[in-house]
C-alpha cells in the first residue's frame, strides 16, 4: 500500500500581523530632541527556497523608532530595534 506524503505549509500572515500589533501598539512619550519617525512595512526579496519558492524579508517600523524584521519562511525575526531611553536609535 503506497503512502501518501503530506506536507505542512507555512502561514505566517497570523504571526506578522501580531508583529504589527505589537510594533503598532507600542506606545513611549515623544522626545523633543527626536527625529520624526516613518511607520510602516516595506517588503524585499530575501532568497530562493529549494523548491523554487521566493523568500521575503518584511520590515516593520513604527511612529516611536521601533523596527523588526522577519521573514515569511517561519516567520523568523532577523532584526529587532528600538531607541534608548534619548530617543536615539
Amino acid at each position: 500500500m503506497a503512502r501518501s506524503r503530506i506536507t505542512a505549509r507555512r502561514r505566517p500572515l497570523p504571526l506578522i500581523g501580531v508583529l504589527a500589533t505589537f510594533v503598532g501598539g507600542c506606545a513611549v512619550a515623544p522626545h523633543s530632541g527626536a527625529p520624526a519617525m516613518t511607520s510602516g512595512v516595506e517588503s524585499t526579496a530575501f532568497g530562493t527556497l529549494a523548491n523554487g519558492q521566493s523568500a521575503h524579508l518584511f520590515t516593520m517600523r513604527n511612529a516611536h523608532g521601533i523596527e523588526v524584521q522577519l521573514t515569511n519562511y517561519g516567520g523568523i525575526i532577523t532584526s529587532l530595534k528600538t531607541p534608548d531611553r534619548a530617543g536615539h536609535s
